[in-house]
């Protein structure tokens, strides 16, 4: 049931700070009176906090806002408590409402690294990894990739992948899905975008994914959602790099200290440069709905980490999200209230 209030979240993070009346003085009044003229161009008569010239959905804080961008509202409370904890600026990417219909349900697993295949949108099947009938070729080639990685270059992870034997079955006349060896499907894992650790003076270093991935997991399974046991009975519990499991949440790094995050060569650059949207969680403050490139910019450069990226992959990362929403002007909606699949 969503919150109307508070939500998964503690009330101290809805707080509002009261600020101490300001000092009279020649160096105040000056600042006030620059304030009441930006107002007055503004049109923020009787407010002198200038608004973000970025689109911004609010604080997200209902049960109902986070599944709506692909979190379950306990994954949601765990990114919140890690934040708080840890001094963490989290930033994770933005899904899909349908993936929330398959979290802690048996038989399904968070989708691995090396399965590319985009998930589901429709009523049929939310949120599972599926060909449809005209994808086949592009399936079979999918799938004999994982199966015989390269052996010289191929990570640890593909390497395992390639042993989990994953297989097409048939759902309906028109639709496969992907399964593994012991007969799991695959549904959305939850992509880190980037986590950055408070240092001094309001800047932030990087937490690298040998650090957070194991972190992450560890509290994530704690909230029952995600376990061996919901498995299917003999799924080999491979372990992957970061010490990843089949049922793990986080299946990979962040995209943020992604080796190939500034190369426009790898894959014709497709994922060069940031992928928002994102939703960040931040130490003692509500999380926020993160939806244009510039806007993350702007909130690494706060933490002195705009240089993640080069000026090119920016511009790569911009021009992608337009087009992006260019081409969903015209798309159907997506289903508001996503069936859960019993396979």
């Amino acid at each position: 049931m969503a919150h109307t209030h508070a939500g998964p979240f503690p009330g101290r993070l809805g707080a509002t700070r009261r600020h101490a009346p300001a000092r009279r003085g020649g160096a105040r009044s000056l600042v006030r009176s620059v304030l009441r003229s930006f107002a007055r161009v503004f049109g923020q008569c009787g407010n002198y906090t200038l608004a973000s010239p970025y689109p911004r959905n609010g604080a997200l804080c209902e049960d109902g806002q986070f599944e709506s961008l692909g979190l379950h509202r306990r994954e949601a409370f765990v990114f919140q408590s890690l934040a708080d904890r840890h001094r963490y600026e989290i930033f994770v990417r933005t899904g899909h409402v349908s993936r929330v219909a398959n979290v802690g349900h048996p038989g399904l697993r968070p989708k691995p690294a090396g399965v590319y295949q985009k998930t589901c949108k429709e009523n049929r099947f939310p949120g599972l990894v599926i060909y449809r009938d005209n994808e086949l070729a592009k399936a079979k080639c999918d799938l004999a990739a994982i199966d015989r990685p390269d052996p010289l270059h191929a990570s640890h992870s593909l390497r395992m992948l390639a042993a989990e034997g994953l297989r097409l079955r048939p759902l309906t006349h028109a639709l496969q899905g992907v399964r593994d060896a012991a007969g799991n499907f695959f549904y959305g894992d939850i992509d880190i975008h980037g986590v950055y650790r408070r240092v001094a003076d309001g800047q932030a270093e990087r937490v690298d994914a040998d650090t957070f991935v194991p972190l992450f997991n560890a509290d994530l399974t704690a909230t029952g959602l995600h376990a061996a046991s919901l498995l299917e009975y003999g799924t080999p519990m491979l372990e992957k790099e970061f010490g990843v499991l089949p049922h793990s949440p986080v299946q990979h790094g962040a995209h943020d200290e992604w080796s190939e995050r500034n190369d426009a060569s790898y894959a014709g650059g497709v994922n060069m440069g940031p992928l928002p949207g994102v939703i960040h969680f931040r130490p003692g403050a509500k999380p926020h709905h993160v939806a244009t490139v510039a806007h993350y910019r702007d909130i690494l450069a706060s933490l002195g980490q705009d240089r993640v990226y080069t000026s090119e992959a920016w511009t790569n990362g911009r021009n992608r999200l337009a087009a992006v929403r260019y081409l969903r002007r015209d798309c159907t909606p997506p289903p508001e209230s996503p069936i859960s699949t019993h396979l």
